[in-house]
């Protein structure tokens, strides 16, 4: 594949920097946008930081955002409408970070975004938080304490959730409401467990179970959140930029070149060796004989160096 290198676009406000890359790859444009800071995110209205810069909103680039490890705090509609976020990253520092709480409508309408991972680190989902986005499964961790209303409504590709937590500080009763193909609820805590069958069990093709905390495998449609894992998600790694590649080949090809031409200096080497050896013994197999004046041969006759003849 082929990489153009990135362009960047970045900004500072209060609290929080942001800055955007993005490249083409193989002919299409990928984005990151990297969120940094200390403690809550700046509330970030429609037109304003990133959601006002037209290369982050271009509906033709597939965007990652990465979240730095001290943010706690996504603020409210944060990333609201931005149909081209394709992955979220709560990024880590030696496999922690801050516990972050997700804001009112933080990702609502980003139907792009097909999965969050809602780990450990994630202690609070507030209202309308994922509403209309593109969601397909969620294991949502013991470490969340609450989710809010309409949080995860009209989601139209949600099709499972699992519920770990006991959600001390409590679950809306509309936070599915829209889920079309929600057929699958799992809930460890007693409670939650009734409050889902009282709100969907009763509802034509929908399925829900109690399971016990160390239960896994729950679903075909992903894979569930392993709280005890020590690795971190990450983004599709950076390529090499094209000229970087474009030397390394380059400099594949000398080093192929080197060896071949190394080969043939050595063949021709050996190939003078033997010639020479071969040369010498033919030679002292050849006697040069000396005629004497009766044209016989005479035994003692032989050529030397200074051209005399030999004894007659």
């Amino acid at each position: 594949f082929t990489v153009k290198p990135s362009t960047i676009y970045y900004g500072t406000l209060d609290h929080t920097k942001w800055e955007f890359k993005v490249s083409l790859v193989d002919g299409k444009k990928v984005g990151v946008l990297k969120i940094s800071g200390d403690g809550t995110m700046d509330e970030i209205k429609a037109g304003e930081a990133w959601k006002g810069e037209a290369a982050v909103n271009d509906a033709e680039t597939s965007v990652t955002v990465k979240i730095s490890s001290d943010i706690t705090r996504i603020s409210k509609s944060a990333f609201e409408g931005m149909t081209n976020i394709t992955e979220v990253v709560l990024e880590k520092v030696a496999d922690t970070r801050s516990p972050v709480t997700i804001d009112e409508c933080a990702f609502k309408g980003c139907d792009k975004l097909e999965a969050f991972n809602v780990d450990k680190n994630v202690i609070s989902i507030k209202e309308n938080a994922f509403e209309g986005s593109g969601l397909k499964s969620l294991d949502i961790s013991s470490a969340v304490n609450e989710i809010g209303a309409s949080a995860f409504a009209d989601c139209k590709e949600l099709k499972a959730v699992v519920i770990r937590s006991n959600l001390p500080d409590g679950m809306a009763d509309n936070c599915f409401e829209g889920c079309d193909n929600l057929k699958e609820f799992y809930a460890i805590d007693e409670t939650v467990f009734n409050n889902l069958t009282s709100a969907y069990g009763d509802k034509e093709g929908v399925k829900v179970e109690q399971k016990d905390s160390g239960w896994k495998n729950y679903t075909t449609y992903q894979e569930p959140v392993d709280e005890n894992a020590t690795t971190e998600s990450t983004a599709p790694a950076e390529t090499a930029p094209a000229e970087d590649t474009a030397a390394a080949e380059t400099k594949k090809g000398s080093k192929v070149a080197l060896i071949i031409m190394g080969v043939l200096i050595v063949g021709i080497i050996v190939a003078i060796i033997l010639f020479k050896r071969y040369d010498k013994k033919t030679s002292g197999n050849n006697t040069t004989v000396v005629k004497n004046k009766n044209g016989q041969n005479d035994k003692n006759a032989k050529n030397t160096k200074n051209g005399k003849k030999g004894k007659k």
